[in-house]
Formats: structure tokens, C-alpha cells, sequence
């Protein structure tokens, strides 16, 4: 997947759920995890993907994910080598205390992604950021 007015240049790779049934996250920081209970990327359907903002004190493939702005390209590369692009909707914060907000695992018929990472302020007794950076990109 690449998202070139940020960056980003990534494999991505399935991921399913944790053992209390959230949504996993790539064990790599340079990966972009695609929730495999969700269409495949380049499918009919909304698309989740995360990719990590930071890992171990180095920038994550998602670091600059806050900065996708609307129109921006997303190109999904499938491994037939085909490509679908798609262009960035909208970007929106949501707090990370609260349950998964209802956009972000929506049905779509239109052939979308949601790519989600962490956002927000670093809380260092809990081991977590205290929001989410969503965006939606569309098919064209």
C-alpha cells in the first residue's frame, strides 16, 4: 500500500483479534495490519487497515497519518500486481477510552478503506495514546 503525500510504502498483512476481541495490530513497525474480518483491500466494502504511529521509539508507517488531507491518493497494490486507487474522504479524531466508533467498522457498498493509528498524547502509566486518527479513502 502506498499513500505517497505522507510517505507511505508498505506491505500489509492480515490480522485478526486479540484475546479480549479487538481488532489486532501488526507486530512490525514498518507493516499496515488488514483486519481479515473485513473485505480485502481493492474489494467491495470497507477495507480496515492499522499501521502503528511509533514502535520502540522509532516513527511507525502511520507516523504521519494525521497529515492525509482530503484528495490525497491511496494506491493498494495487489500481489497480481494490480493496482486500485483510492482518494483520501476525510480524517477525523476519536477518543481511545471509548468503544470503536460505529465509522469505522460500517458496512460500505462503495469500496472504501479505513485506516486507523494512534493519535493524541502519549500516557505513560497506561501504555497508550489517548486517541485514534481515522481516514477514509474512496475508490474512484
Amino acid at each position: 500500500m502506498a499513500i505517497p503525500s505522507i510517505g507511505v510504502d508498505a506491505p500489509v498483512v492480515a490480522v485478526g483479534l486479540t484475546s479480549d476481541g479487538s481488532m489486532d495490530v501488526p507486530k512490525r513497525a514498518g507493516e499496515i495490519g488488514w483486519f481479515e474480518y473485513s473485505p480485502r483491500p481493492g474489494l467491495r466494502g470497507n477495507s480496515i487497515l492499522a499501521g502503528h504511529l511509533d514502535w520502540q521509539g522509532a516513527p511507525g508507517v502511520f507516523n504521519k497519518l494525521a497529515s492525509a488531507k482530503s484528495g490525497d491518493p491511496v494506491i493498494i497494490r495487489g500481489a497480481d500486481g494490480v493496482e486500485h486507487k483510492y482518494d483520501v474522504e476525510w480524517h477525523r479524531e476519536f477518543p481511545a477510552d471509548g468503544a470503536a466508533p460505529k465509522v469505522v467498522f460500517e458496512p460500505m457498498v462503495a469500496y472504501g478503506l479505513t485506516l486507523i493509528t494512534c493519535g493524541g498524547k502519549w500516557n505513560p502509566v497506561s501504555r497508550r495514546y489517548d486517541s485514534r486518527v481515522v481516514v477514509r479513502a474512496l475508490r474512484k
